[in-house]
């Protein structure tokens, strides 16, 4: 509940988090639950507990993670398309959920979603948290199955859920699917802890910053297209792209086994701060986002960016230090990059901490918190 000064009084409860997740870094996700574990505590001494699957056991942060808390591991969910459920993890799950008596039950990543309805003996409140979007199969025959599945999981189980989403088309998306509620807004929130601002030195050649990830999702192509088409022009700039799943075969793709001079491949790292400090810009050439994290991280490192004018990042767009070109539109990104290496394109100080200021502001993993504990209290009374 929350009290005349506004303050959450939700009390003695207990919150099971479930989440398919094993990432190799705690990333922000794992740290906006921490911070929100700490505000849990303090305002009404409520507890969490986590469920993770199994090959979350081998990942370097979860030793530490598990020290202080309650941690369960659990088999992994079978793929999103599939009609059919593991009755041994509905069971395994109803076990755990009987043993804690949580009064929430929050779901992350979209994996777990339909078990948790499924063992929801205790009549808990269940979330389900949509990180991302829904991708549909190209495939026509697959695709129908596909959409078939999805609204018997929204019109019929998702009755007994309630959904936060990360941006207003995920609204749309779900009512496609049967999803007869609305459901809650929530854009992501940045532990401020893990990166600090830094003021920018002038550099050549300017260096320009990428998180490599999955080519469809991330767009990597279409940078690394732009990459070949400022090749042609003799220009001096480095672009550093950490070492994701698709990184090096669309290097490969288009500039074949010898990686040009201007692209270094450098690894992932869960201190990202370090990369936003050493780059003089950050690249986002996703398709598509729910909502940015790099974005959001790039502006609270005091780092400009120039991003895809994709609705992800739309929150962003009036800030100062963000630079937009059209979705998918290699050739505009190349201009846009050039204009920067030339001089073209300069963001000033006072525009950068302005957007940092806007984060702080709005975007922090504490104010994420706050929100959804009061989420919480009005599910729960």
């Amino acid at each position: 509940m929350v009290n005349g000064k506004g303050e959450i009084i939700m009390e003695n409860q207990t919150i099971l988090h479930i989440a398919n997740y094993a990432a190799p870094y705690k990333g922000n996700f794992i740290a906006s639950l921490e911070t929100l574990e700490k505000q849990l505590k303090l305002n009404g001494n409520n507890r969490m507990v986590y469920v993770f699957p199994e090959e979350c056991k081998s990942v370097k942060w979860i030793d530490s993670f598990i020290k202080k808390r309650n941690v369960v591991f659990v088999p992994s969910p079978i793929k999103k398309c599939k009609m059919f459920l593991d009755r041994r993890l509905i069971f395994i799950l109803k076990n755990i959920f009987e043993q804690e008596k949580p009064a929430i039950i929050h779901s992350h990543f979209d994996g777990y979603d339909e078990y948790v309805v499924k063992a929801n003996f205790i009549d808990a409140q269940v979330v389900w948290h949509h990180h991302n979007p829904r991708t549909l199969v190209q495939n026509s025959l697959k695709q129908l199955y596909q959409r078939y599945v999805l609204y018997h999981q929204y019109h019929v189980l998702g009755k007994k859920a309630h959904i936060i989403i990360l941006g207003k088309s995920f609204q749309e998306e779900l009512n496609r699917f049967g999803y007869e509620k609305e459901a809650f807004l929530l854009p992501n929130g940045i532990e401020e802890e893990r990166i600090h601002y830094k003021k920018k030195e002038n550099s050549k050649p300017i260096s320009f910053l990428n998180f490599g990830g999955r080519a469809d999702h991330k767009g990597l192509d279409i940078l690394v297209e732009a990459i070949k088409l400022l090749k042609k022009k003799n220009l001096n700039f480095k672009v550093k792209i950490t070492d994701g799943v698709d990184t090096r075969n669309v290097i490969h793709q288009y500039f074949g086994d010898i990686i040009p001079n201007e692209i270094e491949i450098i690894p992932q790292t869960e201190n990202i701060e370090l990369y936003f400090h050493e780059n003089d810009w950050f690249i986002s050439a996703s398709r598509r986002e729910t909502f940015s994290y790099a974005v959001a991280e790039a502006m609270l490192s005091g780092t400009p960016i120039l991003s895809s004018d994709i609705e992800g990042v739309s929150w962003a767009f009036k800030e100062p230090s963000v630079i937009t070109f059209e979705n998918k539109n290699s050739t505009e990104l190349a201009t846009k990059m050039e204009e920067i290496i030339l001089g073209g394109i300069v963001i000033s100080e006072e525009a950068l901490k302005e957007s940092y200021q806007f984060i702080l502001d709005n975007y922090t993993a504490k104010a994420w918190a706050k929100k959804l504990m009061m989420y919480y209290d009005m599910i729960v009374s």
